[in-house]
């Protein structure tokens, strides 16, 4: 039995010595594949940052135009030795200002926190951190993630198409059917109209390179006559030296005689001698200027127009190559190509190349294409100086002198390519635009050429006839971005057409209550009198479902974002915005408002939703086509405006004082807006709240002294208000009142920008029990009316009923019940103040002391003469921002007689009158959604029905 024993244990012994081995390697086995999990892990961890970041700064690029950089970071000499950096990735690097970034969760990037506070010896030492190249735009990880040897510091290789293409690079608007190639802005930045061409031109685009003019003088001086003049310079050792005025005036960038005074251009005959002249050396050629100016004229006008977009934009882009012709004999900027000279082109003359260079960009309405002007030359040259090429400048020993005219781009060393440009030194000299002499008859050719064994640098200034054709002479294209505004601010009312189907809103934040443009909107206001409103959020669940609202602090970072998806200008796409949170909040009683921050607007006008192409605009000038500039309509009397960018934007009368727009009484910082429609059986009951029936049935004055008594569960406080002799007292809370034109105008025009819904329609509200916060599911009439619930307020479906698309927005603006707002027709009054069946209680308050109809912060008075609506009235009593008048489609006729038109998306649209002198927004649910919509307004007589609604706003 002890043996048996024993042979028993020595076989467990061995069995159980294979049953560790096996466990030893199995577990091995598990701890690599553990490891292994780990570093994918780390590694989709940092894929997951740069894909977050990316997306962030592609958005607030397209908005501000710059990166959001905090300051410059150098220690990248790790990330140099693992070849981690492309070619596009030079210049500076930065730290990216993750708090100028919204709602980020990052797995990396916990130093940019010491490097914001300093908490460093050495900047050096911070590397738990991101940072972005000032030209490429790629973001990398200081730190990197490790694996098996092998850094990771990015997510994407050189040859990664992943790239942004941004309209604005260094402060460079790139424009429209051009992108970004690659270089920066001080060494010569590149763009093709090929969207993926690059800096060896292999994909045969139209290529150009940036010119900063930072100072305009640069580019122009004055003549005694107060005439602007190209400034041209002789170019020294010692730097550009400017011509004096006696010479300056000889070398007039036009023509010396026709150009002077345009005003006294034509003698008797209709004809100037030097215009004779010009004609002469034009020969059959007078087709390239398709208009009925002078061809001196036309000259002016050109150099006007390069004058103002240099002021504009700071610059001006020159061909990276000399001019050649395809086989079609359009003019070109691409390498490897046969220059155009005054021997070869068809034209065979300084006008020929000069033709054929203005025709270049016809096509595009968003840039000018010209022969190179001296001055504009003489400033190129003045930028390559920055970089200390002086000598390159003033002598020509590296160019193509070889005595044969070679292709564009061949020789590319030395001073034949400088500042990312090509064939500058030699090949073939290059007219300009340049005048010399008392005479028309000569033009100005710059640099050397093929044949002058390099006795001539690319500062020398030749002149010549404009009639040479010689071999050894071509050009060199330059571009400048159009600077389209309001050419005549006086035109007459109507006597532009142009279409206003359909529009885009541009929106930029206002800081405080200023008109100062900030990267971020206002903090909501949350206490008055010491009672404060809750910030509320949601959490996203499965289905696209959404938790209870979790109440939070003012401090929480994730409580709101107002985040901005690229414009139709922009990008040329509507794609639907469902990113944005706007800040919600809830009172005592547990009502939802959401906050409209102060803002400026810009709309600008298509043809249709699916077409690219402006058609005119509204903005600070007024109501302007896009074509030529020139006004339909001036910009109303008293609005307040902002220049951003270059245009004029609108400041939303809402946020202001002019209470005949619909302002208070203060400048405001933003103002808060009833999430849902309202419900409750009394003033002291007033909520908003989902998933409820809204109140209804109401006339207005109820509707107005409801609005004015509610505390929403607070004590609120008290305001007196006189009129025409009379004080008026209600106690509310943040001064709550019945919704204004103007409000309910700040937020359709907020839903529809780019911080909404990116100008895509909001669905329906299709319950006919008008069930606050539905979502029919549709937009237009395709959503049948539904009894109650179709889908509800927090559900994905549902949500696309709201300002934002998700649960953060504004809900029930289109259908549900109309909306009335406190606004009225003062000549409609008369007949109805006395009307108790229409309860017009809210205008006693709207009466100065002589018993006149007025404007207050709580009511808004519109204009109208009987019956007389339609069109003409929308245009002339329609009020800028409160979305009648300028979402009007079709509106170019402003005589029309018409009764009724449409807004945007077909939206329904007739003006207060007499016998109707109250409006309502929004739209009801008896229309089956056909004409409801944010810009469906109609007008009514005041009463009570069971499709008005009530809905309110709060002032802090």
């Amino acid at each position: 039995m002890r043996e048996k024993i024993k042979s028993q244990k020595g076989i467990s012994m061995i069995t159980l010595a294979v049953a560790v081995m096996i466990i030893i390697i199995i577990t091995g086995i598990l701890i690599y594949k553990s490891k292994d999990g780990i570093k994918i892990q780390k590694i989709q961890d940092l894929y997951n940052d740069i894909s977050i970041l990316r997306e962030k700064i592609s958005t607030y690029y397209l908005k501000y135009g710059t990166t959001p950089n905090y300051t410059e970071y150098t220690n990248i000499e790790d990330m140099k030795s693992s070849n981690v950096f492309g070619t596009n990735d030079i210049g500076k690097f930065y730290i990216i200002d993750l708090e100028k970034l919204d709602a980020l969760t990052l797995n990396y990037g916990l130093d940019f926190e010491r490097a914001k506070k300093g908490n460093y010896s050495s900047l050096s030492e911070i590397k738990d951190i991101y940072i972005i190249n000032e030209t490429s735009h790629n973001i990398f990880y200081v730190q990197g993630i490790e694996i098996e040897g092998k850094k990771y510091y990015t997510d994407q290789s050189e040859s990664d198409s992943t790239r942004l293409d941004p309209r604005v690079v260094q402060g460079v608007q790139i424009p429209e059917g051009y992108h970004y190639v690659g270089g920066n802005k001080a060494d010569g930045l590149v763009i093709s109209d090929i969207s993926d061409d690059d800096l060896q031109n292999s994909k045969g685009g139209n290529q150009f390179v940036w010119v900063p003019v930072e100072n305009p003088d640069d580019i122009y001086g004055q003549l005694e006559n107060k005439e602007n003049a190209g400034k041209l310079y002789n170019f020294t050792a010692n730097g550009p030296k400017p011509l004096n005025w006696e010479e300056q005036n000889k070398k007039m960038v036009v023509d010396s005689n026709s150009n002077r005074e345009p005003s006294t251009i034509a003698d008797d005959d209709g004809e100037t001698e030097s215009l004779n002249i010009i004609k002469g050396i034009l020969t059959n050629q007078q087709e390239y200027y398709a208009n009925e100016l002078s061809f001196g004229q036309t000259l002016q006008e050109d150099y006007t127009n390069m004058l103002t977009s240099i002021e504009e934009y700071k610059g001006f882009f020159v061909g990276r190559f000399e001019t050649s012709l395809d086989s079609n004999g359009k003019a070109q900027s691409k390498i490897n190509k046969v220059p155009a000279t005054a021997e070869t082109t068809s034209a065979n003359t300084w006008y020929g190349l000069y033709a054929k260079q203005k025709d270049f960009a016809t096509s595009n309405s968003r840039v000018e294409s010209s022969m190179i002007w001296g001055s504009q030359y003489d400033a190129m040259l003045k930028w390559i100086l920055l970089n200390e090429q002086s000598e390159k400048i003033l002598n020509s020993d590296e160019g193509n002198h070889s005595g044969t005219v070679a292709n564009t781009g061949a020789y590319n060393n030395g001073s034949d390519i400088i500042n990312n440009i090509y064939d500058l030194d030699g090949n073939v000299r290059e007219w300009t635009l340049e005048n010399s002499g008392d005479t028309t008859k000569n033009r100005v050719s710059r640099g050397g050429n093929f044949g002058d064994n390099g006795q001539r640098s690319m500062a020398s200034r030749i002149e010549d006839s404009a009639k040479l054709t010689f071999s050894a002479i071509g050009s060199r294209m330059v571009l400048c971005k159009k600077v389209i505004t309001p050419s005549n601010l006086s035109v007459a009312n109507g006597a532009t057409k142009f279409s206003t189907d359909y529009g885009t809103i541009d929106v930029i934040w206002l800081s405080g209550t200023s008109n100062t443009v900030t990267d971020t909107p206002n903090a909501p206001v949350l206490t008055s009198k010491g009672e404060s409103m809750i910030p509320v959020k949601w959490t996203e669940t499965t289905g696209g479902w959404v938790d209870s609202p979790v109440e939070t602090t003012s401090s929480d970072i994730s409580w709101y974002i107002y985040n901005a998806v690229s414009t139709r200008e922009i990008s040329g796409a509507t794609t639907d915005n469902t990113t944005s949170k706007w800040a919600n909040a809830k009172t005592a009683n547990g009502s939802y408002f959401v906050w409209i921050p102060r803002y400026a607007y810009r709309i600008t006008y298509y043809s249709s939703t699916t077409s690219t192409e402006p058609t005119g605009y509204y903005d600070g000038w007024g109501l302007w086509r896009a074509s030529d500039g020139s006004v339909k309509l001036k910009l109303d009397n008293g609005v307040e405006t902002v220049t951003y960018n270059g245009n004029k934007y609108i400041v939303h009368p809402a946020f202001g004082t002019n209470l005949d727009l619909g302002g208070w009484n203060s400048e405001l910082s933003g103002f808060w807006f009833a999430k849902y429609e309202m419900s409750g059986d009394s003033y002291s009951e007033l909520k908003s709240v989902p998933n409820v029936s809204s109140k209804r049935n109401q006339n207005i004055g109820t509707r107005y002294l409801w609005g004015r008594q509610a505390t929403y569960g607070f004590n609120g406080k008290s305001e007196t208000l006189s009129s025409n002799g009379t004080n008026y007292t209600y106690t509310s809370y943040m001064n709550s009142h019945l919704i204004k034109n103007s409000e309910w105008g700040a937020v359709a025009y907020l839903a529809h920008s780019q911080y909404g819904r990116n100008g895509n329609e909001i669905d329906i509200n299709n319950s006919t029990s008008c069930i606050t916060g539905n979502g029919g599911g549709a937009v237009g009439g395709i959503a049948e009316t539904a009894n109650g619930i179709t889908n509800a307020y927090n559900t994905e479906k549902g949500a696309k009923a709201s300002t934002t698309g998700n649960i953060y927005g504004i809900y029930d603006m289109s259908d549900g019940a109309w909306d009335c707002v406190a606004s009225f027709c003062s000549e409609g009054m008369t007949d109805y103040i006395e009307d108790s069946s229409f309860g017009l209680l809210m205008t006693q308050e709207a009466k100065d002391n002589s018993g006149n109809y007025i404007s207050t912060k709580y009511i808004t008075k519109y204009g109208g003469t009987s019956s007389h609506y339609g069109n003409k009235v929308l245009y002339y009593y329609g009020k800028t921002g409160d979305s009648t008048k300028e979402v009007n489609i079709g509106g170019q006729d402003i005589n029309s007689s018409e009764i009724y038109r449409e807004g945007w998306f077909s939206d329904y649209g007739s003006f207060v009158k007499v016998s109707d002198p109250v409006f309502r927004r929004g739209g009801s649910y008896n229309h089956n959604g056909q004409y409801s919509g944010v810009f469906s307004n109609s007008q009514y007589n005041g009463g009570h029905a069971d499709n008005y609604a009530i809905r309110v706003a709060l002032c802090p």
